[in-house]
């Protein structure tokens, strides 16, 4: 093997490793943007629910029958559940902004209240509720 093909195959190894590394970020960038927070819909999650026990368990169409009123009972508890989650959260923060800005200058607590319309208008995107933020592309810019 001469030095120069040892070189070229360096070359080429070092090219496909950046490559592989600019791909992997773009990869890693893209699945962050996705919202992690977002939960599936109820009869999403029930679909869910329903084929995991099917497919583990070897279930008969009479076992399905009956399990089916369960499940769509677990899954629209577990949507309830994750909304009441949600509405404490919200309470939680709300009660730590404003105590935070008790804290801050005028212009800090302007960017505090544009982080709070931040925060209330990717909720609402998560949770499906705002049709009017969907077509206005954004929180309040004010």
């Amino acid at each position: 093997m001469t030095q120069f093909f040892k070189w070229k195959m360096i070359g080429c190894a070092a090219v496909i490793f950046i490559a592989g590394a600019i791909s992997g970020s773009a990869f890693g960038v893209y699945q962050s943007k996705k919202d992690i927070f977002a939960a599936p819909h109820k009869n999403e999650l029930a679909l869910r629910i329903r084929t995991r026990l099917q497919s583990r368990l070897d279930l008969t169409e009479e076992q399905m029958l009956k399990i089916d009123p369960v499940i769509e009972m677990a899954a629209a508890n577990l949507s309830a559940v994750r909304m009441d989650t949600m509405q404490d959260m919200g309470k939680v923060f709300e009660h730590s902004y404003a105590q935070i800005s008790m804290l801050l200058t005028p212009a800090q607590r302007a960017e505090l209240e544009r982080m709070q319309r931040e925060r209330q208008w990717k909720i609402q995107q998560t949770m499906g509720r705002s049709r009017d933020a969907r077509s206005h592309g954004g929180p309040d810019q004010s």
